[in-house]
């Protein structure tokens, strides 16, 4: 059984596109036959350092196709169920569900993943399971996403002094479309930290993920506003850093977000109440350590639950039973 993933030709930083290339990773340390599957050679991920092996669909100057095999698998994500050159492979097909809002957004209706053709589903998140189960015809696998290692810190240095810094973060698709919460929060947190020029705010952008890491490692606090996520992968990866994040429930955070415990969680669009929480702690930021301190430990321990191993041993259940199925197919 050969595993192909199909990955958009896409390049810059997403942690929900880099987990193709990491599945295709553990699937080959796990001994499965596994490959990516890009539109058009040369393209390859510049920011995902991993020597993989990779398909094409187009390749060469007369854009030579390469052709799956019946008892191939193909992985497609959710946001590419609707091609109709996926419909019209002859292989067997898995549809691998990040997110629950963008399921529909290319179809006209409400569509069954079996008609299309999926034999079975991954999900990242619980209740993505559930909202495949109930409207998309398929009951999905949890296969758990996981934070990169270079996030998380040693637990003996949770308890060590951190940089009065602001990290803000918030996809630029919201703000495309129309919500202001990042540009309040932007706006308000600039006049706060203007005030306190020991403090610093740090819009969450134009950085490696590995940056990224490092910048959390040193940070007081992360600020995310990002509505209607599933993992919102930036909250736990802080939470591994050991950085105390404050966030909108977004949906997701449901399966994973304790507010008051692990993280400071308003309602979507909440950003008054977040704000007024926050501009409080610039002003009494010592007074606040010891729940600071909470939030932090919480946290990472919260993060430390998502673990590449975790997510090995989902994957590779997931597959061997594809794998039984196809053989008790065939002696059926």
């Amino acid at each position: 059984m050969r595993i192909f993933y199909l990955a958009p030709d896409y390049d810059i930083p997403s942690w929900g596109n880099g987990l193709l290339y990491h599945h295709v990773r553990l699937l080959r340390e796990a001994g499965f036959d596994a490959r990516l599957l890009h539109e058009r050679a040369p393209f390859q991920m510049s920011w995902i350092d991993m020597d993989l092996p990779i398909e094409y669909r187009r390749s060469g100057w007369r854009g030579k196709r390469f052709e799956l095999a019946p008892d191939d698998v193909l992985v497609v994500p959710e946001v590419q169920a609707h091609s109709e050159e996926v419909a019209e492979l002859d292989c067997r097909k898995v549809v691998f569900v990040q997110g629950g809002f963008l399921i529909l957004n290319a179809f006209e209706q409400a569509i069954d993943y079996r008609e299309l053709g999926f034999e079975a589903a991954m999900a990242v998140m619980p209740h993505i399971r559930d909202i495949v189960a109930s409207h998309f015809g398929l009951e999905p696998a949890v296969v758990s996403p996981f934070v990169a290692d270079y996030f998380c810190i040693p637990e003996e240095k949770l308890d060590e002094p951190r940089e009065k810094r602001i990290l803000l973060a918030g996809k630029p698709i919201y703000r495309e479309v129309g919500y202001v919460d990042f540009d309040v929060a932007k706006k308000i947190l600039s006049r706060a930290v203007a005030r306190r020029p020991e403090w610093d705010l740090v819009e969450l952008a134009g950085m490696s993920h590995r940056e990224t890491a490092e910048l959390m490692q040193r940070s007081a606090l992360l600020i995310n506003v990002n509505i209607l996520e599933s993992f919102n992968a930036i909250v736990p990866e802080a939470m591994a850093a050991g950085c105390p994040v404050y966030c909108f429930e977004a949906y997701g955070g449901r399966d994973f977000l304790r507010n008051g415990e692990n993280a400071m969680v308003w309602p979507n669009n909440y950003v008054y109440p977040l704000l007024d929480e926050v501009c409080g702690l610039i002003e009494d930021y010592e007074g606040r350590q010891e729940g600071l301190n909470g939030l932090r430990r919480r946290g990472w321990e919260t993060a430390k639950s998502f673990s590449e191993q975790r997510a090995a041993e989902a994957l590779t259940g997931f597959f061997s039973a594809l794998e039984r199925n196809k053989e008790m197919g065939k002696t059926a």
